[in-house]
């Protein structure tokens, strides 16, 4: 295979892995104590003059941090492959330093409802025999999600999937990162009972399905924050070596740099749950009442 064709797919399979790597998953309910949300995975950068900037990590910031770390102030410092002297984090299977985010926590903040109809039908029995008729009722509607981010969030091409679900219905959202978001999909409600209603001839039963109107605030905090070895290079030998990997994060707590940026995410949720099917008698205003047939089941005879 040309190597060059090898190359380009090895490129396309890291570019996937790292898109969307984030996963928001909510189960959507009317209440807090039915909903869920779980969150999981991660978005990791190979660092750059932003992150640089970000984390006020400038040479001589580091400089001074591992000597506070280590007790010995190294000559020269680098964060990732090549460095003055080659690959050194890939010779010695060193972590180079990447940005990383991930959830940190969240919370379902609050659950609104408002009760609507959705759909009627007339089910008429215009013969003059009692007419058998099974209850079952779907509509097609709408869910949004709307995206609101910290004005302050810096900035990043970062992609994650918000995944709702309800029952066997599963919506899926991928968003990008600070952006401030509004999408709309389609998806299909309903009920179905497993008895059927009599209509007296002449008679006309309306069905009815409402469900909730139900509107989901959901915060999510996100953390970004280094990780991996900073490459330390003493031109003298400091205790055994000349080259040391202190932890990123340890070089940044001993400096008092900050390594956690924080950023906050609101998700609006709105659709429709707990779909219920009303039979009325259209004259009386009554409701109907469902009916079941009568299924014989065989006992089994206990073996002597």
């Amino acid at each position: 295979m040309n190597l060059s064709l090898v190359k380009y797919f090895i490129y396309l399979l890291i570019l996937k892995k790292s898109l969307a790597e984030i996963n928001i998953n909510i189960t959507l309910a009317s209440t807090k104590g039915a909903a869920k949300l779980v969150c999981s995975g991660s978005d990791l950068k190979l660092v750059t003059e932003k992150e640089i900037k970000l984390y006020n990590i400038t040479d001589r910031n580091l400089k001074v941090s591992v000597k506070k770390d280590v007790g010995k102030e190294p000559d020269e410092v680098f964060l990732k492959d090549p460095t003055d002297y080659g690959y050194v984090y890939y010779k010695y299977h060193w972590n180079q330093i990447h940005r990383k985010v991930q959830v940190k926590t969240t919370e379902i903040e609050d659950i609104v409802n408002k009760e609507v109809v959705l759909t009627i039908r007339n089910h008429i029995n215009n013969t003059t025999r009692k007419a058998k008729v099974k209850i079952d009722l779907y509509e097609t509607v709408e869910t949004t999600i709307s995206s609101f981010w910290d004005k302050d969030a810096f900035e990043d091409n970062i992609y994650y999937n918000i995944n709702t679900f309800y029952f066997k219905t599963e919506l899926n959202f991928k968003n990008t990162w600070k952006d401030n978001n509004f999408i709309s999909l389609t998806s299909i409600i309903g009920s179905k009972s497993v008895g059927f209603v009599d209509i007296a001839p002449g008679r006309t039963v309306t069905t009815t399905l409402a469900a909730k109107r139900t509107i989901l605030l959901v915060k999510i905090v996100y953390a970004a924050s280094l990780v991996g070895n900073l490459f330390a290079n003493y031109a003298r030998l400091f205790g055994k070596y000349h080259f040391w990997a202190p932890p990123i994060s340890d070089v940044m707590k001993f400096g008092n740099l900050n390594n956690e940026i924080i950023v906050n995410e609101l998700i609006e949720i709105k659709c429709y749950t707990d779909p219920v099917i009303y039979v009325i008698d259209k004259e009386t205003g009554k409701k109907v009442p469902l009916m079941f047939d009568d299924k014989p089941f065989h006992k089994r005879r206990q073996k002597n």
